[in-house]
């Protein structure tokens, strides 16, 4: 039966809300701007919900068989959802207007989101642990600065010294990152786990 929505459920059901709200500021947006607003609103939702599916899998499938099997299918979902997204956004920008695209994210989130309700069980964790902050701005610092680098680098040129300096602070940020996660209790990335030789493997 399902239990009160706790901690893995109750992010993954938020994060639902908040891309779904996104969704609709995007296509009711009069101008570029609130577009883009509605599209940054869209990423967290995005990003939040993402992670959550994957750990409610393994309180859903504790079993280590059906678990890979859940696994594959949200792999095979995933990749289905990626090449089929284009298609499906140009046929609705063809038949309709663009605003189509946002419009339906907010009808297969509005499902999403009373399906999760409905059916995910309470996946409270018995051991209580702080937030890892300094992981999670560390880490953010070294992923911004790597991407910023990377995209404004190939107008303003590799060799300028403000791209250098977002290369090396990337570098930087990404050598306290590993510092802070080795003396953390509870890590945002376990960095041992690059010791086992299986783990490098799932991140590809």
């Amino acid at each position: 039966m399902p239990g009160r929505l706790v901690l893995g459920a109750a992010v993954v059901v938020l994060a639902v809300a908040v891309f779904c709200a996104g969704s609709v500021i995007a296509a009711i947006a009069p101008t570029t701007d609130i577009l883009i607003v509605g599209r940054v609103v869209m990423g967290i939702g995005a990003a939040a919900s993402e992670p959550g599916t994957l750990s409610m899998i393994r309180h859903l499938y504790p079993d280590r068989a059906e678990r890979a099997r859940s696994l594959g299918i949200w792999a095979a979902v995933s990749s289905l959802g990626l090449a089929l997204g284009p298609l499906v956004g140009g046929l609705l920008v063809f038949g309709w207007s663009w605003r189509a695209i946002f419009w339906a994210n907010v009808f297969f989130g509005a499902l999403a989101f009373i399906s999760a309700a409905i059916v995910l069980p309470e996946s409270s964790d018995p051991v209580r642990g702080r937030f890892d902050l300094p992981g999670m701005f560390l880490g953010a610092l070294a992923l911004g600065s790597l991407t910023f680098a990377i995209i404004l680098g190939e107008t303003s040129g590799y060799r300028t010294w403000w791209i250098d300096l977002l290369f090396l602070s990337a570098l930087v940020m990404a050598a306290a990152f590993v510092l802070a996660e080795l003396r953390a209790t509870n890590p945002v990335l376990n960095v041992r786990y690059f010791k086992k030789p299986a783990f490098p493997g799932l991140l590809r």
